[in-house]
């Protein structure tokens, strides 16, 4: 009967196990470069492919048509979106491309800009290689007045909205003096007259508290505005002409016209604009004779009129 070595299996399991080496003989693992070589190409192809897609221009928008604009520039909207589809996306490219177009940020940063009736974008790309264009349609808000908050000046319509904040080139039109009224040419015509800012036109409401102002809130009630413009005519009306009206929202419901004449007429914009209209031309017909001397009227406590 052969014998059995009771040792032999442990000690060839542990040598086959190879748990112990010689440091001076170990065998170094050859690197597989082909695959290495081959997966770094693969990577620098996508990351070229990548680039390519979302850097080239054949995928950008490259141009952006605005229309219907009446008082607000179509460059200065065309800017505002320029500045939307410059802004970075994924660190290196940019929101004008196709691909990281985002339209709905496009509208926010337009809307939160301007007020407008309307507004629609539509984006075509051209496949032959002139990338994509933007046709921005919009539909002013019709404004109604003007409205002063600190060093700002602000469009507002009916509905007592700012539409807009007007730009600084506007703003230095709007201060600057009416031309002279010209003489009239040896012909005996008139020559033809200078058109004046349409903003001028415009009645100046001012904020005496100075708040500040989102483009799409509410500065006035709309029956605030409809009151107040009612009221100024009337004033004009009776010839009496005045420059603006200051509002203290902290003084409570105190609205002064002031006319030109130098005296405030206090109001309370959400009453009744013929009482005090009535209240208003009883007191200067019967009581006030000179208005040299005559600082306020207020007419805001029903048929209870003060002056001084």
């Amino acid at each position: 009967m052969r014998s059995r070595n009771e040792f032999r299996l442990p000690q060839k399991r542990r040598n086959d196990a190879k748990r112990f080496s010689n440091p001076y003989f170990r065998r170094e693992e050859k690197r597989d470069w082909k695959m290495i070589v081959l997966a770094t190409g693969i990577g620098l192809a996508a990351v070229c492919m990548v680039a390519a897609v979302f850097a080239s221009p054949f995928f950008a928008v490259q141009r952006v048509k605005v229309t219907g604009t009446e008082t607000v520039s179509p460059d200065e909207i065309a800017a505002h979106a320029w500045a939307e589809l410059e802004r970075r996306r994924l660190l290196f490219f940019r929101a004008k491309n196709r691909f990281l177009y985002d339209e709905q940020r496009l509208f926010d940063a337009l809307g939160s800009a301007y007020a407008f009736e309307t507004l629609d974008i539509a984006r075509t790309c051209d496949l032959r290689g002139n990338g994509c264009g933007l046709a921005v349609a919009v539909r002013e808000k019709t404004s109604q007045l003007l409205w002063s908050s600190g060093d700002r000046l602000y469009l507002v319509d009916l509905h007592g909205i700012a539409i807009r904040e007007l730009t600084p080139e506007e703003v230095a039109s709007w201060k600057s003096p009416d031309p002279p009224p010209q003489d009239p040419l040896p012909d005996g015509s008139l020559p033809v007259s200078v058109s004046i800012d349409p903003l001028k036109k415009l009645p100046l409401f001012v904020d005496l508290n100075a708040s500040t102002v989102d483009v799409g809130s509410t500065v006035l009630t709309e029956s605030e505005v409809s009151n107040l413009l009612e009221f100024e005519k009337r004033l004009s009306a009776m010839n009496v002409l005045f420059s603006q009206v200051d509002v203290d929202r902290l003084a409570g419901k105190w609205m002064a016209v002031k006319t030109l004449a130098g005296f405030n007429i206090l109001i309370d914009a959400s009453g009744d604009i013929p009482a005090q209209i009535l209240n208003l031309q009883v007191l200067m017909r019967d009581t006030i004779k000179d208005t040299k001397d005559l600082q306020y009227i207020d007419l805001r406590f029903g048929d209870h009129v003060y002056y001084k």
